[in-house]
């Protein structure tokens, strides 16, 4: 991420504006760039104003009645644009429509709303550098990325295997990770998985019904050709999981031994689940606590929630089976929907849950190292508020064809919350539903992977290119 730098572009007819602008700017410490005191005689300007705009994490423009005319500003424009910089138009004189370099960027009207801004960013970035928000990495999950010789990012018990390329950029939000539909789930024949039941007692006695489950074989990892999403599958049942799971789960030495960070090279049956976040409108993040009773960890936070991938999403008819789970989850973990009709299911995601989507994208696969399963993550982006939500699943249970998740009680995150959990272990959640009492959520109360996801998503809001919608 760029350290703050403000470049400056402007009409010269404007430059009592920007000679008010460059005195707070040095007042207040920030590195900037204006054309007549950086580019020195003898220098080509093209090449000088390209390193300056690709040095600089802010353009600033000066949009007036000159620069409209100015070939400078247009040009600049198109430059920083080009290179993904974050621009910041201040609007100086009254009127409806803005010229067509500033597209739909909100504009500022005031020097202060500018002036605030970059003081936002300043302390951000200053709590950036003070503060380096620790990824925690679980020892055993430590342990097996050494063995393998991993270099990628590992958070608690994640190691992450896969990412999307968009989250290296500087794209917004709502354009990271992949559309569901252009993954390609391929299923391949069942797998019986005697040497790890030989190695952890033989199959044990489960309750009924012996449902199939779904691990990932092989992930598109090291391929040159990033549009080639194909993830391979294989074939299990519950018994044969949770008779290794339980095992391997309370032995490290045992684990190491049977797992790796390639799925191809593992020897452990899985079940694999989109893991997700839900994040609204104005930033705030969904959460559930899960309740004290349940069989899987129990009492603990989830952000947002989990999804297995079953059979039925293989046998969507007209539909990828990444692209059925994703909708499945929503639709099943959020409006509580568990209706067995597929077209019940379809109806609600069509009618109910589509229309709030700004995005719902798959970002990245990972290994969860304590029980050996990989899975998928991904963000779902609403153009809706916690109250709107409320007042859906009201809805839905009046008519029948959804409630709250029986799992857990939904609670909600203030945008800030994150870092706050990341950086000093706790935060406060709101209940979505009645009037209760906030309660704190602590990150040793966290379900395994919601770290992973939390630090993910935080990453790339420090990544997302940022913009006067801040004001």
């Amino acid at each position: 991420m760029k350290s703050l730098k403000v470049f400056i572009s402007y009409s010269h007819s404007d430059t009592k504006t920007v000679n008010a602008i460059e005195k707070w700017l040095l007042e207040n410490d920030i590195p900037y760039f204006r054309d007549t005191t950086d580019i020195q005689l003898g220098q080509a300007i093209p090449p000088a104003v390209i390193n300056a705009i690709r040095s600089s994490s802010h353009v600033l423009v000066i949009v007036s009645p000159g620069s409209e005319k100015s070939p400078w500003v247009n040009y600049e424009m198109g430059l920083a644009h080009g290179l993904g910089a974050d621009i910041l138009p201040l609007l100086t004189h009254s009127r409806q429509d803005v010229p067509l370099f500033i597209g739909n960027l909100r504009c500022a009207t005031k020097v202060n709303e500018i002036f605030a801004f970059l003081s936002r960013v300043r302390e951000s970035e200053k709590l950036r550098e003070s503060i380096c928000i620790p990824t925690r990495p679980d020892a055993d999950a430590a342990q097996l990325a050494s063995r393998d010789g991993h270099k990628e990012l590992v958070v608690g018990t994640a190691l992450e295997v896969w990412t999307h390329k968009s989250l290296d950029t500087k794209v917004a939000l709502s354009e990271m990770g992949a559309s569901p539909d252009s993954f390609s789930f391929t299923l391949q024949p069942r797998r019986s998985f005697e040497h790890a039941l030989g190695r952890c007692g033989g199959l044990k006695d489960v309750q009924p019904p012996n449902s199939k489950k779904f691990g990932i074989a092989k992930l598109p990892v090291g391929t040159t050709d990033d549009e080639s999403r194909v993830v391979q599958f294989f074939e299990t049942d519950w018994q044969t999981w949770i008779s290794v799971r339980d095992v391997v789960a309370q032995n490290p030495e045992l684990r190491l031994e049977l797992t790796s960070v390639l799925p191809e090279k593992s020897l452990l049956p899985q079940s694999m689940s989109f893991q997700f976040i839900v994040r609204f409108r104005d930033g705030e993040i969904l959460a559930m606590k899960r309740n004290s009773n349940l069989n899987s960890h129990p009492d603990r936070w989830s952000f947002s929630g989990e999804e297995q991938i079953s059979e039925r999403d293989f046998n969507r008819t007209g539909t990828c089976a990444a692209q059925a789970l994703v909708q499945r989850a929503f639709v099943e973990e959020i409006l509580g929907s568990r209706d067995s009709d597929q077209a019940a299911i379809d109806r609600i995601w069509r009618d109910d849950c589509q229309p709030l989507m700004v995005a719902f994208n798959i970002w990245t696969f990972f290994l969860e190292e304590v029980v050996g399963s990989f899975h998928a993550f991904g963000v779902y982006q609403l153009n809706i508020s916690p109250t709107d939500l409320r007042e859906l699943h009201v809805k839905a249970t009046a008519h029948g064809w959804g409630t709250t998740d029986d799992e857990g009680k939904f609670y909600f995150v203030e945008p800030d919350a994150v870092e706050t959990l990341l950086i000093r272990g706790a935060c406060d959640a709101v209940p979505l539903h009645g009037a209760g009492q906030r309660c704190v959520v602590r990150d040793d109360r966290l379900h395994p992977t919601s770290r992973y996801r939390l630090w993910k998503l935080n990453a790339a809001l420090n990544r997302s290119n940022r913009s006067l919608s801040a004001l």
